[in-house]
């Protein structure tokens, strides 16, 4: 089973392994080290929350928010719906987005925790 990425080949071989065409070393090798090439490095693995998600997320709510609790109370004549929700909405969004990014520190402190070693191997290259 194979799956293609931009100019990357992963394969799982057995459990816990995966291939990868190419893959970089995270050092460099030493001069005098042996001529043999080295197929195979452990890496960590973890799957890490998208920041962007987290914050598209508030900002969705955020709006929403500040839309239901300013509808809730009547506006002043003078200043009007519109410019009162406004106003509103620059300290609900960032109030919101804060409140995401602080959860979202949480979720990858969490899934830090997780961090599976696995297997690279390095593939030939598949003709294209």
């Amino acid at each position: 089973m194979s799956t293609r990425c931009p100019g990357v080949i992963f394969r799982r071989l057995v459990r816990g392994q995966i291939s990868q065409l190419g893959f970089r070393f995270g050092h460099y090798p030493d001069a005098m080290a042996d001529a043999q090439s080295h197929d195979q490095e452990r890496v960590a693995l973890r799957r890490s929350p998208k920041l962007s998600a987290f914050v598209l997320v508030s900002i969705v709510v955020g709006f929403f928010a500040t839309l239901i609790l300013t509808g809730l109370y009547p506006a002043d004549p003078s200043v009007g719906f519109t410019t009162l929700f406004a106003y509103f909405a620059l300290y609900g969004i960032a109030g919101t987005v804060g409140v995401g990014i602080v959860l979202w520190l949480l979720v990858d402190m969490r899934s830090r925790r997780r961090v599976r070693e696995v297997t690279m191997q390095r593939d030939a290259a598949e003709p294209s």
